[in-house]
């Protein structure tokens, strides 16, 4: 709908409940479609498979930063946080069908953002300034994927806050408070 009219779909628009859904993935692959010669379903196929990858890379990615605090070993830390990329994709039935059967694609990106997020505020307790932008913009991402999904980074920000007011006093200057009420 968004490739052939270039706008919204109206609620009349026949197309039921997927009028409601967040647009920010289809608009993105909408436009990507248009800007390389690709159809709208082969390029949804292609950045389905590359966001589900990016979702097992942040997994491992997260699991790395997670065992660095219990773990000397670095060959164990490697294995763990390997395998943990496909617990993303393996125990709940939910997860396994959106990616198999119904194919949730808001739902996809929307996961992303979410690791992405928590991954970005795991290494803001490192010091790593910049991370505090990466959260924020992918937070604000996750209102266009899957709106739902924003409990998640905003409970483990105020978690964050709670268990550490001395680095969210550290980071705090008017970019960060500016972005965090546009996020708000």
């Amino acid at each position: 709908f968004l490739s052939t009219h270039e706008q919204l779909p109206l609620l009349t628009s026949g197309l039921g409940e997927m009028v409601q859904y967040p647009c920010g993935p289809s608009l993105f692959t909408s436009v990507a479609a248009k800007i390389i010669p690709l159809s709208l379903m082969t390029m949804m196929g292609f950045l389905a498979s590359v966001i589900s990858a990016l979702v097992a890379v942040t997994v491992y990615l997260l699991g790395r930063r997670l065992l660095e605090r219990y773990s000397d070993e670095k060959t164990i830390t490697d294995a763990v946080a390997l395998v943990s990329a496909f617990m993303v994709f393996s125990v709940p039935v939910y997860f396994l069908d959106q990616y198999c059967g119904n194919f949730y694609y808001s739902m996809i990106f929307g996961e992303l953002l979410v690791l992405l997020a928590i991954l970005a505020l795991m290494n803001v307790e490192t010091g790593n300034r910049s991370w505090i932008y990466i959260f924020i913009i992918a937070t604000m991402g996750i209102i266009f994927t899957y709106t739902l999904y924003i409990i998640i980074p905003v409970s483990a920000l105020v978690l964050f806050a709670f268990l550490n007011p001395d680095k969210i006093r550290a980071l705090i200057d008017r970019v960060t408070v500016v972005s965090c009420i546009l996020v708000a």
